[in-house]
C-alpha cells in the first residue's frame, strides 16, 4: 500500500500543477490491497449501490401485492446490523473483562496475530446469539418462512445492511468505503449465482399448491385472506457454490486485518495506562473481522433449533476457554516486543530534593518494575499526579502512569563542569507592571539555560497574550485569558541559551512557574551496547563516570527485566514566582 501512496506524493511534488488545484468530492478512489488503484465517480457509485439495493429489496416471492417479504427484508437487514454491533460488543466485553476484572491487560501484545485468537470466538458467539434471538425471540416470525427462503432472506438482509452503511458513510465522507466494498461485491455475486442456479433447479416447482402438512418442505408461503391453503414456492437451501463465492471475501479482508494489526498493535501498547487498549483493539479488530464471520447469519437459519443451540453453546465454551488461556498463561511482553519504561532523574534546585521517576506508557506488568526499583533504591514509591513532574516531555506528559522515588539519601558524585554556571535553568524578572484600568499585569522576564538542551516552562494562570523576543511566529500570540495550564518548550539547538519573554496576565496574583531543563551532559556522555542479537536496533545506554546521575540511573537500569526497554533522562528543575 505504501507504493501507491508514495507514487501519489511523488506525482503531487514533481508533476502535478497545484496552482490550479481544486477540491472536488465527486470521485472515489480504491486501493486494492496495494496491487492496483481504481476510481469511480460519485454518480456511478450511487447508481450501482441503488441498483443493488432495489434488487435486494424486491427480488423474491411477492404474491398479489403482499409486501410482507419486502418488510421482512428490512427486518433481516436490522438483524444483520444488530449482529455487526453484537460482534463489536463481544470483543469489547472480552477486552474489558481481561483488563478490568481479571486485571491481565494487553495479553495479546507479544504477537500481532494474537487478537485473531482472542477476539474471533467472542465475535462468533455474539453473532450466533443474534441469530438465535432473531429466530426464536423477536424480529421475523419463523413460521412465515421455510428453511431455504429464510436463509436467503437473511443473506439479502446482510447485503442490504452493507449497502445502507456504505451509502451513509459515503454521504458523510467517513472514508471507510474500502471496508465494505469487497464484501458487497462478493455477496452480490453469490446472490446472483444462487438465483441463477435456483431458476434451473426450481423452474418446474413454481406456484405448486400443497397442503399444510407439507410445511417441512423448503419454500416461501403466505396466507391470502381467509384461505387456509398456502402457496409454496419450492426453494432448496442455498447452493454451496454461492457460499463459496461469498466466502472469497475472507481472503482480502484477512489481508486487510493482518496489515492493520501489524501496524496498530505495536502502537496500541503506547497509548497510556489510563486507556483500556484491550477494548480499543477489540473494536478495531471486530470492525474488520466481522466480515469473516458474517455468513453465520444465513447459515444459522439453516440449522435446526437443536443444532443452533449446540453451535451457540460450543462457541460460548470456546470463548471461555480462549479467555482463560489468555488470562492465565499469556504474558504481554518479550525481548522483541518490550515494555517501554521511562527512568527520569530529577534534581530540584529550589528544594534540594533529588528524585527518580519511573513512568510507563502502557498498562501491563508495571507492578514488577516498581517493586524492583523500590528494592534497589531503598525508597517507597509515591504515585505522581502532577503533570509538571514530567513536564520535560510536554506535550506527551499527559496520560503517563508515573511513580516517584526520593533518592536524596543516595550519594551523587560532583561533576566538574567547564562552565562556571548554575546547573539549573534560571528566570530573571526585568519588569512587572500592573494596569489598574484594565486589571492586567505585564511581566517581562528572561529564561536562561546554558547547560541544557532545552527547557519546558510550566505555569497556570489567566494569560491574555505573550511574545518571545527573536521568534517572529510568537511575536504577538493572543490567548483566551482563562485560568488554565500552559506549557512552553524552548530549545537551544541553534546555540541560543536564553529568551526574553513578555506576558500579559489577567489580575495581579502571583503565578508559580516550574522550569525543567534536559541536561546537556546527559547526551554528551552516552555510550551504547547491543543487548539482544535479534534486535540490533535496540540499544541500552551506559554513561561514563563524568555524568553525575549515572550511578543512580545505572542501578535502576541493571535490575529492570529483559522484557523492558528503558529510556533514561536527567532533568534539572527550579520553581519561580512571577
Amino acid at each position: 500500500m505504501g507504493e501507491n501512496t508514495l507514487a501519489i506524493l511523488e506525482y503531487l511534488g514533481t508533476t502535478a500543477d497545484l496552482t490550479t488545484f481544486e477540491k472536488r468530492n465527486g470521485v472515489l478512489y480504491y486501493d486494492i490491497l496495494g496491487i492496483s488503484a481504481l476510481w469511480e465517480t460519485a454518480t456511478i457509485h450511487h447508481i450501482i449501490l441503488s441498483t443493488i439495493t432495489l434488487i435486494t429489496i424486491f427480488a423474491g416471492p411477492i404474491k398479489n401485492g403482499d409486501l410482507t417479504h419486502v418488510l421482512d427484508t428490512f427486518r433481516a437487514s436490522a438483524v444483520a446490523f444488530g449482529s455487526f454491533l453484537a460482534s463489536i460488543l463481544g470483543a469489547v466485553l472480552t477486552g474489558l473483562w481481561l483488563a478490568l476484572v481479571v486485571r491481565t491487560p494487553q495479553t495479546w501484545f507479544a504477537r500481532e496475530w494474537y487478537p485473531f485468537l482472542l477476539f474471533t470466538s467472542p465475535m462468533m458467539t455474539s453473532v450466533l446469539v443474534v441469530v438465535y434471538l432473531s429466530r426464536f425471540g423477536f424480529s421475523i416470525k419463523e413460521k412465515n418462512y421455510m428453511v431455504g427462503s429464510r436463509e436467503r432472506l437473511h443473506f439479502k438482509g446482510l447485503l442490504l445492511n452493507h449497502v445502507i452503511i456504505l451509502l451513509l458513510t459515503t454521504y458523510f465522507r467517513l472514508g471507510i468505503t474500502s471496508i465494505f466494498i469487497p464484501s458487497i461485491v462478493f455477496l452480490t455475486s453469490a446472490y446472483i449465482v444462487d438465483g441463477t442456479l435456483g431458476i434451473f433447479n426450481n423452474s418446474s416447482a413454481k406456484g405448486l399448491s400443497v397442503s399444510k402438512s407439507s410445511e417441512k418442505l423448503p419454500g416461501y408461503f403466505s396466507t391470502h385472506g381467509e384461505k387456509k391453503t398456502r402457496k409454496y414456492i419450492l426453494y432448496n437451501e442455498m447452493s454451496p457454490i454461492a457460499y463459496f463465492v461469498s466466502a472469497i471475501v475472507v481472503f482480502p479482508t484477512s489481508g486487510i486485518v493482518w496489515a492493520f494489526l501489524e501496524a496498530f498493535v505495536p502502537l496500541s501498547g503506547r497509548m497510556g495506562p489510563d486507556l483500556v487498549t484491550d477494548a480499543v483493539v477489540g473494536v478495531v479488530f471486530s470492525l474488520f473481522g466481522f466480515f469473516n464471520s458474517q455468513l453465520l447469519l444465513p447459515l444459522g437459519q439453516r440449522l435446526s433449533p437443536k443444532k443452533l443451540r449446540l453451535a451457540l453453546q460450543s462457541s460460548a465454551l470456546l470463548t471461555a476457554f480462549v479467555i482463560l488461556i489468555f488470562s492465565a498463561s499469556m504474558f504481554p511482553y518479550d525481548e522483541l516486543h518490550p515494555k517501554r519504561v521511562l527512568i527520569k532523574y530529577t534534581e530540584n534546585a529550589t528544594s534540594g530534593e533529588r528524585s527518580i521517576f519511573v513512568s510507563q506508557i502502557d498498562a501491563a506488568a508495571f507492578t514488577e518494575v516498581i517493586a524492583l526499583t523500590e528494592n534497589v533504591l531503598g525508597s517507597k514509591p509515591v504515585k505522581s499526579t502532577d503533570p509538571s513532574d514530567l513536564s520535560i516531555l510536554y506535550p506527551l506528559n499527559f496520560g503517563m502512569g508515573s511513580y516517584k522515588f526520593n533518592v536524596s539519601h543516595i550519594f551523587v558524585p560532583e561533576v566538574e563542569r567547564v562552565e562556571n554556571l548554575s546547573p539549573a535553568p534560571q528566570l530573571t524578572i526585568l519588569t512587572s507592571i500592573y494596569n489598574l484600568q484594565t486589571g492586567q499585569r505585564t511581566v517581562e522576564f528572561i529564561v536562561s539555560q546554558p547547560l541544557h538542551v532545552g527547557v519546558v516552562m510550566y505555569l497556570k494562570g489567566q494569560l491574555v497574550e505573550y511574545s518571545v523576543l527573536g521568534l517572529p511566529q510568537h511575536s504577538h500570540s493572543h490567548l483566551d485569558g482563562k485560568n488554565r495550564l500552559y506549557g512552553f518548550r524552548l530549545v537551544s539547538g541553534s546555540g541560543i541559551y536564553e529568551w526574553q519573554i513578555t506576558m500579559v496576565i489577567q489580575g495581579n496574583d502571583t503565578i508559580k512557574v516550574d522550569i525543567s531543563g534536559l541536561e546537556k551532559d546527559h547526551f554528551d556522555e552516552l555510550e551504547s551496547v547491543e543487548i539482544h542479537p535479534q534486535a540490533k536496533h535496540r540499544k541500552r545506554h551506559l554513561w561514563t563516570s563524568r555524568f553525575g546521575p549515572a550511578k543512580i540511573l545505572n542501578s535502576v537500569g541493571d535490575v529492570l527485566p529483559k522484557w523492558t526497554t528503558p529510556i533514561f533522562l536527567s532533568v534539572d528543575t527550579a520553581t519561580f514566582q512571577i
